[in-house]
């Protein structure tokens, strides 16, 4: 009996990137990619990435996966960028050429807490959009309930929305 989640738990989940296997916004030719990929692709190689880190410990950087896989740099770092996103790999701090490698979650047990990055980092265009969607859902709030504390919830979502945009924010 293992407390390890299968590869079919990770799979179930739906695509975290809104549906898609994840693209860099304003880029055409990587929307065209991930949102063709969706349906199959994207998951097949997602399922090779934890089949081939399944017999590496040490992990591999996305330059070592697309060494060894033949893929370029937006499959290898979309699989891998999927497969963090959702528990299946975690991000060691160490770098190898100047890259952070990604072990299979059933390796995480030899590492120690401050040697792994379990959650993605976030984007400074990632914490944009949370803040958005919190000053949204404070105004939301603020203009149906109207109750107290509505407005401070909005002038705070406001003051971390006005950080993030004059980059004084982490």
């Amino acid at each position: 009996m293992t407390d390890q989640p299968s590869l079919d738990d990770f799979f179930a989940r739906q695509l975290p990137y809104n549906g898609t296997a994840g693209f860099v916004d304003g880029s055409d030719t990587s929307e065209d990619r991930a949102r063709g990929e969706a349906e199959g692709e994207a998951t097949e190689r997602q399922r090779q990435v934890l089949r081939i880190l399944a017999d590496y410990p040490l992990g591999l950087t996305w330059q070592e996966l697309s060494d060894f896989t033949g893929w370029h740099h937006g499959q290898s770092s979309g699989a891998l960028s999927v497969l963090h996103k959702v528990g299946a790999v975690i991000q060691l701090k160490e770098r190898r050429h100047r890259c952070h490698p990604y072990i299979h979650h059933k390796f995480r047990d030899r590492y120690r807490d401050h040697e792994v990055n379990v959650t993605p980092q976030q984007t400074k265009a990632g914490r944009m959009r949370s803040a958005h969607v919190e000053l949204e859902e404070a105004v939301g709030r603020m203009l149906t309930n109207m109750l107290p504390g509505t407005i401070e919830d909005v002038a705070e979502a406001y003051r971390k929305l006005q950080h993030l945009r004059v980059g004084t924010a982490d």
